[in-house]
């Protein structure tokens, strides 16, 4: 009998690999599943993930490979990354399934943008374990990168699309699911959004009027929550904050723009012009 304990993952197309688990734990995000997770089926649902490009990851058994050389190494990285013969592969496959499995601090490192929350305060929190009726409720805990854990019921949690098939492809007998790219101070104004929706007898109106003071917030922190969004795979969520964005700039010509965003101009005249130039149906 072998000894290696085979980790299943299965796409949002349907294909399913079944790998050693030392393999798949170069993936942070599939490691905090493994461990914890109590998973009876060793199911991990890649609900953002096709077969076609989990397929590419070979890279994960090559550099899990015993005895393999630097050079030998940078040979396999050299043919991994060439993207000709795959059409753009690795910059419109590849790249958003390895965010995907990275780290929120490594978009902000890339983007030179700064995590401007506050530490988030436990006795504040409008979503501590507080008691249920047991067979009332399934609760699901939800645990953060900064390691604040959030308990809510099952049909709020669901809203997000991998929570959802987590909980329906993984036996969880823990009921912890780790959000390794969502921070506390963030999930609890999802929380806030998903609650809200989730309530029986609201209105379109009341929603209306929700939605409106909820998006009052700093681009910063709207911005951190459209990665919780797509993170989570929430298309309402954001859906609703793509509108916002777009909202904001509307109307405004470029230098409005940059204000808004803060973004410096790094463009000379001679360059500005150029691009004015041979962009003129947007500048219209």
């Amino acid at each position: 009998m072998s000894s290696e304990k085979l980790i299943t993952l299965k796409t949002r197309d349907g294909e399913e690999f079944k790998l050693d688990e030392s393999i798949v734990m170069r993936s942070q995000i599939i490691k905090n599943i493994v461990q914890g997770v109590d998973c009876a089926s060793n199911v991990i649902p890649l609900t953002n993930v096709d077969g076609k490009t989990i397929c590419k990851v070979v890279y994960w058994k090559k550099h899990s490979e015993e005895g393999v050389s630097k050079e030998v190494l940078m040979d396999f990285d050299k043919n991994f990354v060439k993207v000709d013969q795959w059409n753009g592969f690795l910059s419109n496959r590849l790249s958003p399934v390895l965010s995907v499995l990275s780290s929120s601090s490594r978009i902000r490192d890339s983007r030179g943008l700064k995590m401007d929350f506050g530490q988030y305060d436990n006795n504040n929190s409008t979503f501590s374990s507080s008691p249920i009726a047991l067979g009332t409720k399934k609760l699901i805990t939800l645990k953060t990168s900064d390691d604040e854990e959030f308990k809510l019921d099952k049909s709020v949690a669901v809203k997000s699309e991998v929570i959802k098939n987590l909980v329906q492809d993984v036996d969880c007998t823990s009921n912890v699911i780790p959000l390794l790219n969502v921070d506390g101070k963030t999930m609890t104004k999802v929380i806030k959004y998903w609650k809200k929706h989730s309530d029986e007898g609201v209105t379109e109106v009341q929603l209306k009027n929700f939605d409106q003071d909820f998006l009052k917030m700093s681009h910063s922190k709207l911005f951190h929550v459209h990665l919780a969004a797509r993170y989570l795979d929430d298309k309402q969520l954001e859906e609703v904050i793509i509108q916002e964005s777009f909202d904001r700039i509307t109307g405004k010509t470029l230098e409005e723009i940059r204000e808004v965003f803060d973004i410096v101009n790094d463009y000379t005249p001679e360059e500005e012009e150029q691009v004015h130039r041979e962009n003129a149906w947007a500048f219209k």
